[in-house]
C-alpha cells in the first residue's frame, strides 16, 4: 500500500482530502463514486464501496393469470421463487404451493417455500379488523426477526441465483414482503421490483 501525504481542506464547514487521479482510477474510483472510511491504527483506509452482487424481484401474483405470473418471472430470468406465505394456498387458480410448485419447475423455475417468514395468522387477522398498517409492520418485524436463521437461508438463496419473492399482495407497500425487503437492502441486496 502507499501512503500519499495530503492536506485536509476545510470549503464551507466540510473536510476534504484529494486523491491522486491516477491512484483513484486503479481503485476503481471516480467522479461521484462513493467510498468507504476505514479508520485503522491512526489512518484512514479509502475503499470503493462494492455495488451489491445480489438482486432480488418483489412480486405479488394478485390480478395474475399462472401463465401470465411464470412469463413475467421467465423474461426477468428468475430461477428461484421464494414463497413467504405461512400457508401456501390460494383461492386463486394455479396458485396453492402444489401446482404451482408443479407449473414453475416445467418452466425451469425451482419453487423454495419459507412459511416461518410469512406473516402469523393473528396478526393477518387483526390487520383485517384495524387496517392499522404501522402496528401490522411493526407486530411483523418482531415475528421475522425471531426467524433469523430463516433470512439468513433466504440470503443464502439469492447467492445462488436470481430470486423472486413472492406473497400475494402486487403492492408490496401493503405486504409483509416490504419488512422482508428493507432487512434484505440492510444485508446489501439490490430489490426490484415486477
Amino acid at each position: 500500500m502507499i501512503a500519499y501525504p495530503r492536506k485536509v481542506q476545510d470549503i464551507r464547514g466540510t473536510l476534504y482530502v484529494s486523491i491522486p487521479k491516477e491512484e483513484a482510477t486503479k481503485l476503481g474510483i471516480k467522479k461521484g463514486s462513493k467510498v468507504k472510511i476505514i479508520p485503522s491504527n491512526n489512518n484512514l483506509i479509502i475503499e470503493p464501496e462494492q455495488e451489491s452482487t445480489y438482486v432480488a424481484y418483489s412480486v405479488g401474483y394478485e390480478k395474475k393469470s399462472l401463465d401470465d405470473f411464470i412469463n413475467f418471472l421467465k423474461q426477468h430470468n428468475v430461477m428461484f421463487l421464494a414463497d413467504v406465505r405461512e400457508v401456501a394456498f390460494s383461492r386463486r387458480n394455479g396458485f396453492r404451493k402444489g401446482p404451482l410448485q408443479s407449473a414453475l419447475l416445467e418452466n425451469g423455475i425451482y419453487y423454495v417455500g419459507f412459511p416461518a417468514l410469512g406473516a402469523p395468522k393473528k396478526i393477518r387477522e387483526k390487520l383485517k379488523e384495524t387496517h392499522d398498517y404501522e402496528t401490522f409492520f411493526k407486530e411483523y418485524k418482531e415475528h421475522m426477526l425471531k426467524n433469523e436463521l430463516h433470512l439468513k437461508a433466504l440470503l443464502n438463496l439469492l447467492k445462488q441465483g436470481t430470486t423472486a419473492i413472492m406473497c400475494y399482495e402486487a403492492d408490496y407497500n401493503m405486504c409483509h414482503r416490504k419488512v422482508i425487503i428493507e432487512w434484505l437492502k440492510q444485508q446489501g441486496v439490490t430489490i426490484k421490483y415486477l
